[in-house]
């Protein structure tokens, strides 16, 4: 399997992520897929995924381009956004498919909100594996 397979196989564990059981599982696969996207900067195909699992990859790979200040991608979230607006049935899940919907009292990522889902991942916690070696 070469480098963009890996990645992109990394990036779909990360969209479905039935296989974990909560985010210290996915530390290790979201940390390289992060890194990246803010490094390479390698061709992303959302649109080929749907419901909840273009939710979480436009949510993954908005917040990478936030935390590594890169402008790419505008084009590919911006098509997402619109495929989401006519997709109310997987509005307000979480990130985690394990994770039960927060109220929206409860809501605190912007970012998670933006792209409907109710909780996303700890940005705090993100920064913490990205700069120390974590995971």
């Amino acid at each position: 399997m070469n480098a963009k397979e890996d990645f992109y196989k990394s990036f779909l564990m990360l969209c479905y992520n039935e296989n974990f059981s909560d985010l210290r599982e996915i530390e290790p696969v979201l940390k390289r897929v992060v890194k990246e996207i803010i490094t390479v900067k390698p061709a992303v195909n959302l649109l080929n995924l749907k419901g909840i699992y273009l939710r979480r990859g436009a949510y993954i790979l908005d917040m990478a381009r936030r935390l590594g200040g890169i402008k790419n991608y505008d084009d590919i979230l911006n098509e997402a956004k619109i495929k989401l607006n006519s997709d109310s049935e997987s509005a307000g899940l979480s990130f985690l498919n394990k994770d039960k919907p927060l109220a929206p009292e409860y809501q605190f990522d912007e970012v998670a909100k933006y792209w409907g889902l109710s909780k996303g991942f700890a940005m705090q916690r993100l920064l913490q594996i990205m700069r120390y070696g974590y995971a």
